[in-house]
């Protein structure tokens, strides 16, 4: 069974290097991918960002599954990295071939491993899905976001009313609002209040007079209470009885009659005043002794209740209109105006039965009762100062205050919100609990795994070693024909030193394309082994960017074999190369290195191509639908193909440009010389040969050829021509690269 192998899905480039702030995206990648771009394009950017993208905030790249495996970059970069001349290169451990027991249990537990590590992707797919952004943890995520919106919804009276002063700090955040109303409804346990009273209290605390305020004096009706109790009043005051006068005056039953007619006595001159009839001699005396000093008394006091009455009445009502004067906020103006009103009437009432007294005191008289109006006013004023006091309280005390009313306030809001909270803490530990189980059973399975993992690194230890690929990349070298140094064991014996042949150190003589070279098979050499002594070699990506800078044409078929090798090795059931990137600015390393009928079957399908442009100073990133580079140099072999196939077949002027074209291509690159100076790599006869070549080449498409002077070659001439054409390829060295574009499989 094929092995789950991840891949990068998408790649976006933003804000970095020649990168401009638009989004330059790669997406729908394949396994193998193909760059092509020239130097400077932004190729090296693209495989920086790949190795590291937490370096680069402005760009990204998606995984498949959201599962992230190692990347593993050769770029100029690694170069630098890796190739130090102090302190060498670390050394590649790989397992050894000895003690089967412990390679067995070594197997083992590379599988108990596989096991685990796919049992916590189930897990991990369980809480946060397949693409990281769902599954159990977004859905609690969710839940608790719904009831948050909820809540906030719920409470908006009260976050925009006349309590809103005590919810500050948690006005502008329905996070902060929702958690503080879960903790008040846990451990706020202050007795609730009625909303009038907070809405009155947070008025005075939050945005009231915070000055201390004087109390409402009390209105004292014990004065003018006392007066309408006097007894006077009700009292018939008439003159004295046992007169012989009072005999007719009380018959008739008109004292206050006689009493008023007295004063006009003295002006009548011994007449009546009413009959005009001579008065009897002693009736003055009788008058007078019958209205004597206590009738007088009598009247004295009713006339000094009456002023008395007057002047309370007056200082009651004008201490009442003081009261309403204040403006206070903290007594109810209305309905101290209407007693007041009242209150006054009956003033007026009264005091017209005081004038009524005096003027005919044998007529009792009472008071209008009012007891109702002082009574009425005095609770106003009690229930005004009781306000007035718990305002000066909270003034004095105000810090205290806020905080007991926001207390007060947020029990409210809790207590309105209960059934709503009840709710969700029941659902939402339920799905916490949930989550939690699952997470800590990954957990577990995680920490089990770093067990295993490290019993695996000790068993591995005993195995690794660094010295077979030390050999391995020596024998590359002598294969290649790099003979004048070799990697040598460090002096800590896991890593690595390039020398001489007489042991001499070598790192800062090499020429650049020797180092980039060495550099390049050391880094393939790392993607089969590990620089821990584990030597676990892991699932991993590969980006290869510009390998074959400053190397010559035959490095550079060596390179591109071994970079060939890599897409087979990717496409075998237990492939640890995951993903290749390879990107190059070398037109004749692109065509080799991508010449797909050179790849497995299926991989095709797999291979996606890319062109970085720079223009204007500015990258660009554009996908191809096919091959953009080698698309016209095959369609020059085809024809080679053709005529090789049949020679009598193909046109000759067409064959003999193609081939030129071919050749003078392949020289320039190869050799670095013309077309011309081919003939000089033979000798004798093939040189001969070679010449006439050239000059075939050239009269067929440079010449104007004579009929009468030229006669084309038989089919014969031309197949001795096509195969000195591959002779030229097996004189350089490049048969390898014939038989590709020949199509010519390896074992023909």
């Amino acid at each position: 069974m094929r092995g789950v192998c991840q891949m990068i899905t998408r790649i976006v480039i933003k804000d970095v290097a020649t990168f401009d702030a638009s989004e330059h995206v790669m997406q729908d990648l394949g396994k193998l991918n193909f760059i092509f771009g020239s130097n400077g394009s932004g190729k090296t950017t693209i495989s920086r960002v790949l190795e590291k993208p937490e370096n680069y905030s402005s760009c990204g790249i998606s995984w498949a599954g959201n599962i992230e495996i190692e990347r593993r970059v050769y770029n100029s970069d690694f170069v630098e990295e890796n190739f130090v001349p102090e302190t060498g290169m670390r050394g590649i451990f790989t397992l050894g071939k000895e003690e089967s027991d412990t390679k067995q249990k070594i197997k083992e537990l590379e599988e108990k491993l596989k096991v685990l590590e796919d049992e916590k992707r189930k897990t991990e797919i369980i809480i946060s899905g397949e693409d990281g952004k769902s599954g159990k943890a977004t859905e609690l995520t969710s839940f608790r976001e719904s009831y948050i919106n909820k809540i906030w919804e719920e409470t908006k009276s009260f976050r925009t009313g006349s309590i809103r002063d005590g919810l500050v700090g948690y006005l502008n955040s329905k996070t902060k609002f929702f958690e503080m109303a879960l903790d008040q409804c846990k451990k706020n346990k202050v007795t609730l209040g009625k909303y009038d009273e907070l809405e009155r209290r947070a008025y005075t605390v939050f945005a009231g007079n915070h000055e201390i305020l004087e109390e409402i004096p009390t209105v004292n009706f014990s004065c003018i209470e006392k007066m309408s109790d006097e007894q006077i009043l009700s009292k018939k005051v008439i003159g004295k009885e046992d007169v012989d006068i009072g005999a007719l005056i009380k018959k008739l039953g008109n004292s206050d009659w006689v009493q008023f007619g007295t004063k006009y006595l003295n002006d009548s001159d011994g007449l009546c005043p009413f009959c005009q009839q001579p008065l009897q001699e002693n009736f003055r005396d009788q008058v007078e002794e019958y209205f004597d000093d206590t009738y007088s008394a009598d009247l004295l006091a009713i006339d000094t209740i009456k002023n008395d009455y007057q002047d309370e009445s007056d200082r009651l009502e004008e201490q009442i209109n003081n009261i309403l004067k204040r403006s206070s906020d903290k007594i109810n103006n209305d309905e101290l105006k209407q007693a007041a009103t009242i209150l006054v009437e009956i003033f007026k009432s009264n005091y017209k039965r005081l004038e009524d007294k005096k003027r005919t005191p044998s007529i009792p008289i009472k008071l209008e009762n009012y007891r109702e109006i002082p009574e009425k006013i005095a609770e106003l004023i009690t229930t005004a100062n009781k306000e007035i006091k718990q305002h000066n309280i909270m003034v004095a005390n105000l810090t205290d205050e806020k905080e007991k009313l926001k207390r007060e306030i947020w029990r409210y809001v809790a207590h309105a919100l209960e059934s709503e909270i009840d709710e969700y803490n029941t659902e939402y530990q339920k799905r916490k609990k949930e989550l939690s189980n699952l997470q800590q059973q990954n957990k577990d399975r995680t920490e089990e795994i770093q067990r295993e993992k490290t019993e695996l690194s000790m068993l591995q230890s005993k195995l690794t070693s660094v010295t077979p690929m030390r050999d391995q990349i020596n024998q590359q070298l002598e294969r290649f024909g790099f003979s004048g140094f070799r990697l040598a064991l460090g002096n800590d014996e896991h890593s690595y030193k390039i020398i001489r042949e007489n042991g001499v150190a070598a790192e800062k003589t090499l020429s650049e394309g020797e180092r980039n070279f060495v550099a390049f098979l050391y880094f393939y050499a790392l993607l089969k082994g590990s620089k821990d002594s584990t030597g676990r070699v892991p699932s991993q990506i590969v980006v290869i960017d510009d390998p074959v800078s400053s190397m010559d044409s035959d490095v550079l078929f060596i390179v591109s074999t071994l970079i060939r090798s890599l897409v087979w090795d990717m496409s075998k059931d237990n492939a640890k190369i995951c993903q290749l990137f390879i990107a190059t600015h070398n037109l004749y390393f692109h065509k080799e290195v991508s010449f797909d009928r050179r790849f497995p079957k299926g991989m095709k399908a797999e291979t996606r191509f890319w062109l970085v442009r720079k223009v204007g100073g500015k990258s660009s990133i554009e996908p191809c639908e096919k091959n953009p580079i080698t698309s016209s140099y095959e369609a020059l072999w085809d024809t080679v193909i053709r005529a090789t196939e049949n020679p009598g077949a193909t046109e000759l002027m067409s064959l003999q440009n193609t081939m030129r074209r071919i050749l003078e291509y392949c020289s320039t690159f190869y050799e670095k010389n013309s077309l011309d100076d081919l003939p000089l790599q033979f000798q004798g006869d093939d040189r001969i040969i070679a010449k006439a070549l050239v000059s075939w080449l050239h009269n067929g498409s440079h010449s104007s050829m004579d009929d009468f002077n030229y006669t084309p070659p038989h089919s014969d001439g031309t197949a001795r021509y096509l195969t000195m054409f591959k002779n030229v390829f097996q004189k350089a060295g490049h048969i390898a690269h014939y038989n590709m574009m020949m199509r010519i499989k390896e074992n023909d």
